[in-house]
């Protein structure tokens, strides 16, 4: 499994081998958990029912539930699954009991969603996880438009960013900046600029580093490095998405 320090979730893939021939045992959730299935199709039997599921469904499973899978016409299958801590899932959900139903079939408007977790968007899990709690009317309900304070709050969470652009900020990092649950600064960041603070965050990393490339002589991977992106791959693939062209045609061009 591979631990997400500080934004309150796991995520890990867990393939099954299982087939029709394989009897079925007991297991129990140990957080709340959504399992997105990738490939395979599955049956899924819980305290909240039976669900068949297939890729694009998504399981739900509530912290402490015993359940079983089986495999009645079909071998294996592959899920990321994502566990939830449960303070976490209490900031997102109005129904302490969990998740009032097994699983959610493939449903076109949870696609994106779907896409940015599979592109490792750091607040993917969060979105996913508060489209699935609206899919299941246990969603908090969002927030009129923020009054003058949060709307203060968010401004240090921006001074954050421009400050620590650099530095592996995450959703908790920006939410204790503003002194705001994870979840209540989400849903003001979005009400208020428009979009998510991650994508907010990877807009201003971009905008640095386009304007090192143009004024300086550094070396693309230093500028990359310093400005927050893990790996220079990324930094090439998301500069190439928002400017039409690669950093060494940008700075040619400068």
């Amino acid at each position: 499994m591979m631990r997400i320090g500080g934004h309150g979730y796991e995520i890990s893939t867990y393939r099954c081998h299982a087939g029709p021939e394989d009897r079925p045992f007991e297991e129990a959730h140990g957080a709340p958990t959504l399992a997105v299935v990738r490939a395979g199709r599955f049956s899924y039997h819980g305290a909240r029912g039976k669900a068949q599921l297939q890729p694009g469904s998504i399981l739900l499973g509530n912290a402490g539930a015993c359940y079983c899978c089986s495999h009645e016409d079909s071998r294996g299958d592959v899920c990321s699954v994502l566990r939830f801590d449960p303070e976490l899932f209490a900031e997102a959900s109005i129904d302490s009991r969990g998740f009032d139903r097994p699983a959610l079939p493939p449903l076109g408007h949870l696609v994106p969603h779907l896409a940015r977790l599979a592109s490792g968007m750091t607040d993917a899990p969060i979105q996913l996880l508060e489209a699935v709690l609206k899919e299941c009317g246990t969603a908090r309900d969002r927030p009129t438009l923020p009054h003058s304070h949060e709307r203060a709050a968010l401004r240090r969470s921006i001074e954050r960013i421009e400050c620590d652009f650099g530095e592996p900020l995450s959703l908790d990092d920006l939410a204790a900046s503003a002194g705001m649950s994870r979840f209540h600064f989400l849903r003001c960041f979005r009400r208020v600029y428009a979009t998510t603070p991650y994508r907010y965050l990877q807009a201003r990393r971009l905008a640095h580093a386009a304007e090192r490339l143009r004024a300086t002589r550094e070396g693309i991977a230093a500028i990359a490095f310093d400005c927050g992106f893990g790996d220079l791959s990324t930094f090439n693939a998301r500069f190439r998405s928002a400017f039409g062209q690669s950093p060494g045609h940008w700075r040619a061009k400068a």
